[in-house]
């Protein structure tokens, strides 16, 4: 009832970051949020004004929903994009783990959706909101701390990264459809071939 606009909501739920590189705090919203314009702008308003007087904030448009908003001109506050927030990064750990499973690379999985596998590790775009069951997840798009795919990959206990630029990685894309072991850690992550044998 307090993720939408509705006669019975009784909150308005969001997480404040701070951003030190920014010099910022940012309010994230989940990508399942869908609060009316005009509550999105009175919240971030009225957290303002009631925060450390000399703090900057901004709203993160961190889902489709909200870059609609923003696109209908109706976000009235400053705003960042989570690729602002992470730029020159292009790895993020979102979930640390290890697992073993096919790696597939999917290029839209609203198609694909159904041909996946809990045993595969999804190689994917963007930030879907329907992710299906499968033993990790990489994206090429930073991720916010609500974003969808980092709640799913805890609540599912499944590794998961953002590589900017995996869909580039040529040896990568030679184990499509192959099995390996995937490690994420918060340094760095490492994906190799295994025999079908070790699975």
């Amino acid at each position: 009832l307090n993720y939408n606009s509705n006669p019975l909501q009784k909150y308005c739920l969001a997480n404040v970051n701070l951003y030190p590189d920014l010099s910022s705090y940012c309010i994230e919203f989940t990508s399942s949020t869908y609060y009316e314009y005009g509550q999105i702008n009175k919240f971030v308003e009225r957290i303002q004004n009631s925060f450390f007087p000399t703090a900057e904030f901004k709203l993160i448009i961190s889902s489709d929903y909200l870059t609609d908003v923003l696109n209908e001109k109706k976000i009235y506050c400053s705003y960042i994009f989570p690729d602002e927030i992470f730029k020159n990064q292009k790895y993020q750990m979102l979930n640390a783990g290890r697992t073993l499973g096919r790696l597939v690379f999917l290029d839209s999985l609203d198609k694909q959706y159904t041909k996946v596998s809990p045993f595969d590790i999804i190689v994917i775009h963007g930030s879907p909101i329907y992710i299906p069951p499968c033993a990790g997840i990489i994206t090429d798009q930073h991720q916010s701390p609500l974003s969808h795919i980092n709640v799913l990959s805890k609540h599912r206990i499944i590794p998961s990264y953002v590589d900017t630029e995996i869909w580039k990685n040529d040896s990568l894309r030679a184990l499509n459809g192959k099995p390996v072991r995937l490690i994420v850690s918060p340094e760095s992550h490492s994906i190799e071939g295994i025999y079908i044998d070790e699975w």
